[in-house]
């Protein structure tokens, strides 16, 4: 690098005269050059002072005449430029005073007239030496740059799109940050759309001027239907609509309701782009572009580089339609659970909860979010509150996979205030049948058990009042009877008490009835325990159910010898008598009827199964409750009272063994009942 010799500026007229001619010298040999040069030169001498321009420089910085070019250096470009940020010039920004300072080349950026429609120019300042290397002055060489910067720009916006768009998991925050950067980079107003319940829907909106932004109100956040104005119709035609000069005229063309025609005067706008958003499955969204009246007017390479900025963003805005539409249908939903008068939550696999409403919270006076707990924490928090523990341990079985379908249990929740819940848990499969969790609902039964324990109470008082009614009629009728048939005469009156007296006896034996019914519900039943032979109390049974049929026939299967049993030989009766004259009601076309006595591990398994009627699947459970009854057109013609199958499992839950049934509910493959008893049951160990 040459040496730079400090030499002082020439304080003789003779010498800068001398200095000025050599100058001028050297630029007409090279001025022919110069005004082919295709960028702007100015020559700047020791002094700072401008000695030539070409007519490039003169053209760039908007001077007219090369005349005005001429002269202090400093004055000339602070006339028409300013700092590359805008801000009013300074001598010492000037690159040709450092190069005079320093012998180096420096370089800086200028803006040729106003901020926002500038051109970028970029100065170069080199020294002219002498053989000596002596500096005599400056070529500064002025370029514009405005084009290549806007593409370095574009590139910018591009490359923070990708990033952005790559990166955020959050579709909406990305476009927002895209906003962002083109509206600090190349535009004054940038919207995107996204494509939802037929219309456009704005997700990003930035506008340079937060003022005018203001002004607007909001408007510009509004959803667009389609056909409405540019956005609606960019979309709605599926092509670009470029507005590089607006007219009010143009603006209401495209505004079907006129609310555009506000919020473009309100921004300022002069010029708008939109382009419709397309993915794989049609129309995703939209974007907007647009300049202010004071701002760089959009032109053709807008369009391209917005409509590159759409090819890019089109499988996120595809990806955030997808959300939008997943949230709007989760919000839905959230609504219609939170408003549904039943509490609903979803167990995972793991017996986990992952949506639940409010109302579920509120029946079982849980506060706080429920999703991620788990069956036995949600147990655990109503455990202290429960009547009946057990009932909290057929939920917490219910959300495994076992694949009861649907499961159900009762809780009663102690006040205040008491509340009786139904709990129903159903499991849930994809399409090929894979079980994926479960579906729980809660009823609030409160009421409904209310009404039945009135009605039950209400059924057991009568039962209890006429039974001493009852007894007297039937032993006052015997002893008549027995009197009147002592009697020659008309047997007119024996007729007549042996009906009184065969009527009293079915009445006793229904009160008898209703009222086994009301110590099973309370668990009192009291049991006569004595040893006898299993067999043989089956067969009794058997024997006397054949004379109660001509429509069926009863084919008893047992071993050639069982264990002695200690049970109630009466109540057991009673069961086994029940369960068979329901087989034979509830087969009303008659048939074989089987029973079948097996040795289980637990005790005796007794298991009667018909050919009838059969039981839907979903009241398995109920047929054993109090006065319940299938409510089905086939059963309802059938005489009864809901109380055999209750009375049923009572004798068995007395005995401390079990009662349930098995049926597919198709007519024709009819029902299982089976009455588990223990070998032994001790007095004490009689269930209470």
């Amino acid at each position: 690098m040459a040496t730079v010799h400090e030499r002082p500026n020439p304080r003789s007229p003779d010498e800068r005269l001398g200095q000025v001619e050599m100058l001028r010298r050297r630029v007409a040999e090279l001025e022919a050059v110069f005004e082919a040069f295709g960028d702007g030169l100015l020559v700047v001498d020791t002094a700072g002072q401008v000695v030539e321009a070409n007519g490039a420089a003169v053209a760039l910085l908007d001077l007219g005449r090369k005349e005005r070019a001429l002269g202090p250096l400093a004055p000339i470009l602070q006339g028409c430029a300013t700092r590359g940020d805008g801000r009013p010039l300074r001598p010492a920004d000037l690159v040709a005073y450092r190069t005079l300072r320093d012998g180096q080349i420096a370089r800086g950026d200028l803006l040729i007239g106003r901020a926002t429609v500038a051109r970028i120019v970029e100065t170069v300042a080199s020294p002219i030496r002498d053989g000596d290397g002596a500096v005599l002055g400056v070529v500064l060489v002025l370029r514009d740059i405005t084009a290549r910067r806007r593409r370095e720009r574009e590139r910018a916006v591009l490359d923070a799109a990708g990033d952005l768009l790559a990166t955020s998991p959050d579709v909406p925050a990305a476009l927002e940050g895209l906003t962002s950067r083109w509206t600090a980079e190349l535009v004054d107003w940038c919207a995107f759309y996204v494509y939802q319940a037929t219309v456009l829907r704005p997700v990003a909106v930035r506008h340079r001027s937060p003022e005018a932004a203001r002004l607007a109100g909001g408007a510009e956040h509004r959803p667009v239907a389609l056909g409405d104005g540019f956005v609606g119709a960019a979309a709605a035609h599926r092509r670009t609509l470029a507005v590089l000069d607006l007219t009010d005229e143009l603006v209401r063309r495209y505004s079907k309701r006129g609310c555009e025609v506000p919020t473009v005067h309100e921004l300022r706008l002069r010029s708008v782009i939109a382009v419709p958003i397309f993915g794989p499955g049609g129309l995703a969204g939209a974007l907007s572009i647009g300049s202010m009246r004071t701002g760089r007017p959009l032109d053709t390479q807008d369009v391209r580089f917005a409509e590159e900025v759409a090819r890019r963003v089109a499988p996120r805005l595809e990806l955030a339609r997808g959300q939008a539409a997943l949230a709007e249908s989760l919000r839905r939903s959230e609504a219609v659970l939170d408003s549904l008068p039943h509490g609903l939550a979803l167990f995972d696999q793991d017996g986990r909860i992952v949506l639940v409403n409010a109302e579920l919270g509120r029946m079982l006076d849980l506060d706080g979010d429920l999703v991620g707990v788990s069956i036995e924490d949600l147990v655990g928090r109503v455990s202290t509150r429960l009547e009946d523990p057990m009932g909290a341990e057929a939920i917490v079985r219910q959300p495994g996979m076992e694949g009861l379908d649907p499961a159900r249990a009762e809780l009663r929740l102690v006040g205040p205030p008491t509340r009786d819940v139904e709990w129903v848990s159903t499991v849930l499969r994809d399409p090929v049948g894979e079980i994926q969790g479960r579906l729980a609902v809660c009823h609030d039964v409160t009421h409904i058990r209310g009404v039945q324990r009135v009605k039950d109470e209400s059924a057991s008082s009568m039962g209890r009042e006429l039974s001493g009614p009852v007894t007297a009629i039937s032993s006052y009728a015997a002893q008549a009877l027995r009197t009147t048939r002592d009697v020659p005469g008309d047997r007119s009156i024996a007729h007549g008490l042996e009906v009184i007296l065969r009527n009293a006896r079915q009445l006793t034996v229904l009160v008898a009835e209703l009222l086994d019914a009301d110590r099973a519900d309370i668990g009192n039943f009291e049991l006569a325990l004595t040893e006898l032979d299993v067999l043989r109390l089956v067969g009794r049974a058997v024997d006397e159910a054949r004379g109660l049929t001509t429509m069926h026939r009863l084919r008893l299967e047992a071993p050639a010898s069982l264990p002695p049993a200690r049970w109630d030989a009466a109540r057991v009766r009673q069961a086994l008598l029940n369960v068979l004259s329901n087989a034979m009601k509830y087969w009303p076309a008659g048939g074989q009827i089987g029973i079948r006595v097996r040795v289980h591990e637990d005790g005796a398994l007794i298991s009667v199964r018909d050919r009838g009627l059969g039981i839907p699947p979903t009241e398995l459970e109920r047929v054993f409750e109090r006065f319940y009854r299938v409510d089905a057109p086939d059963h309802r013609r059938i005489r009864g009272h809901g109380l055999g199958l209750h009375l049923v499992r009572g004798v068995a839950t007395a005995h401390g063994g079990a009662a349930w049934a098995q049926s597919t509910g198709v007519p024709g493959q009819g029902t299982t009942v089976h009455l588990l008893l223990p070998w032994r049951v001790a007095a004490d160990d009689a269930r209470p």
